[in-house]
């Protein structure tokens, strides 16, 4: 009986090494294309309240993202709340997702404080991001990022990493994307940037399921 025991330990661990060796083959051995059917700078420039205009993305910032489906536009409102979002997206290549932080502190900036928070929308809907308060040349800027893989939100790239590489090896190839919003931070309202960012977030969440599906 015990050597029976061991004989199916044994398959049932080659059967496993078997399955994790396939996946990590096609994950690693896959691919990526940068070229997108979705060309996601169809997304509108204005809407609600709020107009834009673009920032130039330099060709060495192109380079690092290894894809030309972003982009970054500056929003404002009547209102005269100004804040900046980032945009980057691809259906099939995980490899363009990096955690903004890292750029920023690579370009000497200093994170003062981080957090995991939740985006509260008029739609009902909690969507958690990433909250980075920035110190650059004096000034703060608060930092706000999360991920959207097809329909799923997070806040963690290591998971949507994850997700993507599953539903690619699934067949399931759902678009991903990265959302950073930047806004100037008043450490004396520390909560205006949040409803700013909240509100701002809860205009943008149909247009984002219609645009990055």
């Amino acid at each position: 009986m015990n050597l029976l025991l061991k004989h199916k330990s044994f398959f049932v661990i080659v059967f496993l090494l078997f399955i994790a060796g396939t996946i990590s083959t096609k994950v690693v051995l896959q691919e990526f294309s940068s070229d997108d059917s979705i060309n996601i700078l169809a997304f509108p420039r204005q809407f609600g309240d709020w107009t834009s205009r673009e920032i130039v993305i330099e060709e060495e910032e192109y380079d690092i993202l290894e894809t030309r489906n972003a982009f970054s536009r500056e929003y404002t409102n009547s209102r005269k709340e100004r804040l900046y979002l980032f945009v980057i997206y691809s259906q099939s290549n995980r490899k363009v997702f990096h955690p903004p932080e890292i750029c920023y502190t690579g370009g000497g900036a200093t994170i003062v404080n981080n957090a995991r928070v939740h985006l509260i929308t008029k739609q009902g809907r909690a969507i958690p991001a990433n909250q980075f308060i920035i110190e650059m040349e004096h000034a703060q800027q608060a930092m706000y990022y999360f991920f959207k893989v097809g329909n799923t939100y997070t806040s963690n790239y290591w998971y949507q990493q994850i997700l993507v590489s599953i539903k690619s090896f699934l067949g399931q190839h759902q678009g991903s994307a990265m959302i950073r919003i930047t806004l100037p931070y008043n450490s004396q309202k520390p909560e205006k940037s949040f409803n700013i960012v909240s509100r701002f977030t809860s205009e943008i969440l149909p247009l984002l399921s219609q645009y990055f599906p």
